[in-house]
This record gives C-alpha cells, sequence and structure tokens, in this order.
C-alpha cells in the first residue's frame, strides 16, 4: 500500500538532540504532529514505514528516528491515507491551519520539499485532549487510523 500518513507524538519532557544539518534542536514537551510519506514497496511501503516508525527501538536514519528513538515520547496514534501522490505538504498545511499548530523546526521532516517542515508543535499537555477530540478533522481528510497487525 502506498500513501502519506499523519503520527502524533507525545514528547513528555524537553530535551535536545543533534538532527543532521538542521543541527543541535530543542524539542518542547508537548504533542507534536508528523506528516510523512510512503510511496515505494517494502519499507517504503505505507504498512513498512508505519511499523517502523512504531517500533521504539532501530537505527536512527530519517529526522523522525530523532523522536521516535526517546523512551521520553510516545507515539500516541497513526493515521493514514492511500494514495500514489505525496501530499505531505497538504497535509501539513492543512492540519497547521485547523488545529493550530505551528512548524518550530523549518525543514523537519521536508529535505526533499519546498514547505517549511513536517513536524508541527501543538501545544502542551493540555493539547492532547483537545487534539483527540478533534480527530474526526483528519477523518474529514481520509485519514484512517492506523492498526499495526
Amino acid at each position: 500500500m502506498k500513501g502519506n500518513y499523519v503520527l502524533t507524538l507525545e514528547v513528555e519532557r524537553a530535551f535536545q538532540a543533534w538532527v543532521g544539518k538542521l543541527g543541535k534542536v530543542r524539542f518542547k514537551r508537548g504533542l507534536y504532529l508528523y506528516v510523512g510519506s510512503a510511496l515505494g514497496r517494502g519499507s517504503s511501503s505505507l504498512e513498512g514505514r508505519l511499523n517502523r516508525h512504531l517500533r521504539g527501538f532501530k537505527k536512527v536514519y530519517w529526522h523522525i528516528d530523532h523522536l521516535t528513538t526517546m523512551p521520553h515520547v510516545k507515539v500516541v496514534s497513526a493515521h493514514y491515507i492511500e494514495s500514489n501522490v505525496n501530499r505531505e505538504c497538504e497535509l501539513t498545511a492543512t492540519l497547521v491551519r485547523e488545529f493550530d499548530g505551528r512548524i518550530e523546526h523549518p525543514g523537519f521532516g521536508s529535505t526533499d520539499c519546498g514547505c517549511g517542515g513536517h513536524l508541527i508543535y501543538m501545544g502542551g499537555r493540555r493539547a492532547l485532549g483537545r487534539f483527540l477530540e478533534k480527530t474526526n478533522a483528519l477523518k474529514s481528510h481520509g485519514l484512517r487510523p492506523y492498526v499495526k497487525a
């Protein structure tokens, strides 16, 4: 299966990490959305990419791995939409607008496109409750919950 996805992550405590060419990045405590695409086969398929992100232990390769490998970062949910087209930038812009999020780390997850970044900061701990109340907005854009098989 090919498509695009949104990971919901909760950073339980602030931390800094060296993220490739972005350098030292400070991640605030709170809720983040990460938008990605998976348009290949095997490990580059939608299932392969989502299963990788849901695994805690892995070699750090993608920007998002710097978050998903941290013990104090939890993947709260994953949503996907089947597509043969990369819609990362479009989905990111929609989520920023609809959820009042912001791109705090320009270039994070977007080294292969021209938009500002694919990691959206949603706010502190209370943001999770507000986000979960609004997850129907994800469904209105065709995004479905992903359940690891």
